[in-house]
């Protein structure tokens, strides 16, 4: 049976309601939450395969994007700024110097407005939501969508975007996978199709060059135990205590990435040119170190400041659009 539902979740430290979606397709299930637009559950059998938080006051206590949609921007821009037709946009930093997905009060600390769907004969749940000229610094009034479609084994996560005047837009989804259903991803296996990484620095910035992948540590051509790349001693690994890096999508191949545990998998097939794999070594909260691994589908780190990257401005007028499908299978 299929189905779309909404229950009050929970009241938000603003005194705004927050509604939690369920998902279902054919015994499938998936949860959504309006804050944030979370992707918060992924029941496959008995399992949940995302990392999930318990109710609203989790989600406002969280700083680890857990299954937000983040942006304006998603993952960093230096300094904070950026200079688009000759005029400087401030940022308000929240790492450091630099900007982090958006910004404090960036779109994975929004309230979406939620409402059911059905896309393509399946259940979803189209979230709304708008940021005004000035929000983060950001310009241009832009209205936005991210709709979650659930499918017979897989999800898609459908954004929108419009604008009144030019900007620049980089939306991801920041899940957390976990196909054991608990304990850490060590024993997980990633394969990205890709030929290159982004270099960065060591603030975790794109330096404009590219560090090739073959007969590297780098190198996910196959699958790879997370726990493998993690012990790395390869100073751009070792440094980042495991993967925090920008691979370069190969735009030949259907399937950017593979998750595998077990003879479980997720594939990942997306339209934009990078994929941040993130092994969340880093998580503090709710959920401990390399607790779940990110697969971040987007444009670039800090484009706006590297015009040899593929452009993340949108024009007046011109819907942007980005679809990510996330597929089960087994190996």
């Amino acid at each position: 049976m299929n189905s779309v539902e909404r229950i009050d979740w929970g009241i938000a430290r603003d005194g705004r309601p927050v509604g939690r979606w369920q998902l279902t397709n054919k015994g499938q299930q998936i949860q959504v939450a309006e804050l944030g637009a979370r992707w918060l559950g992924w029941q496959f059998g008995q399992q949940n395969l995302l990392l999930g938080l318990a109710d609203v006051p989790a989600i406002e206590r969280d700083t680890c994007f857990i299954g937000a949609v983040v942006g304006r921007y998603a993952n960093r821009i230096a300094d904070s700024r950026f200079t688009l037709d000759g005029q400087t946009y401030q940022l308000p930093p929240n790492e450091g110097s630099k900007i982090l997905h958006g910004g404090a009060g960036g779109l994975w600390a929004s309230i979406w407005q939620g409402a059911a769907a059905e896309v393509d004969g399946c259940p979803a749940v189209r979230f709304t939501t708008s940021s005004p000229a000035g929000d983060q610094g950001f310009p241009a009034n832009l209205e936005l969508q991210a709709t979650y479609v659930l499918g017979e084994n897989w999800v898609r996560l459908d954004y929108r975007a419009n604008s009144d005047a030019r900007t620049v837009i980089n939306v991801t989804n920041h899940a957390y996978f976990n196909l054991a259903g608990g304990g850490d991803v060590l024993g997980h296996r990633v394969q990205v199709s890709a030929h290159d990484v982004l270099a960065i620095d060591a603030q975790s910035l794109p330096t404009g060059q590219y560090w090739p992948v073959s007969g590297t540590d780098f190198d996910l051509g196959a699958l790879r135990s997370v726990a493998e790349l993690c012990a790395s001693t390869d100073p751009r690994i070792a440094t980042q205590r495991g993967l925090d890096h920008c691979y370069v999508l190969d735009p030949q191949a259907e399937v950017a990435a593979r998750l595998a545990f077990g003879e479980l998998t997720v594939e990942v097939l997306t339209d934009q040119p990078g994929l941040q794999v993130y092994c969340g070594q880093w998580l503090t909260g709710d959920w401990g170190p390399f607790a779940g691994i990110c697969l971040e589908t987007q444009h670039f780190p800090d484009s706006p400041n590297h015009p040899e990257f593929p452009s993340t401005i949108v024009e007046a007028g011109v819907e942007w659009r980005s679809s990510t499908t996330y597929r089960l299978g087994v190996i």
